[in-house]
């Protein structure tokens, strides 16, 4: 989504694209990037955080928080996904991450399919590394 408004919002500005060649062009709904511009233009936050966390480093930064924030606190601390709901929203990010129970619980399966897939790789690995020794 970021990139895609990002994108726009470039091409916009040297081009001065419009928002319905932009859409056709990258298979997007206009409704859908009209949705975008609106929800960015309502965010409450300062603009210099707006700029920085709607760019694509802010978005990164905010993948690695929220990946680091659950590896940490969720799978090594035990510590659970309302409390990692919690911090996101004390630290005022909750208007850029989906800090709700639901988007975090979903995040965190994903992880632990990805933990789990990593162990296995591991295992393997090692298996591979002993038997061959």
């Amino acid at each position: 989504m970021t990139m895609i408004l990002h994108d726009y919002e470039e091409q916009q500005r040297r081009a001065g694209i419009s928002e319905r060649q932009f859409a056709a062009g990258v298979g997007v709904p206009r409704t859908t990037l009209q949705y975008w511009r609106r929800r960015k233009a309502s965010l409450s936050s300062s603009p210099v955080a707006v700029a920085f966390f709607e760019s694509p480093e802010g978005v990164e930064l905010l993948h690695r928080f929220n990946a680091a924030a659950h590896l940490v606190m969720v799978w090594m601390g035990n510590c659970g996904i309302r409390l990692l709901s919690v911090l996101i929203e004390l630290t005022g990010l909750g208007p850029f991450i989906a800090g709700s129970y639901g988007a975090q619980q979903a995040f965190s399966a994903e992880m632990q399919s990805a933990l789990v897939e990593f162990g296995d790789e591991e295992r393997k690995s090692r298996e591979a590394t002993f038997w061959a020794g």
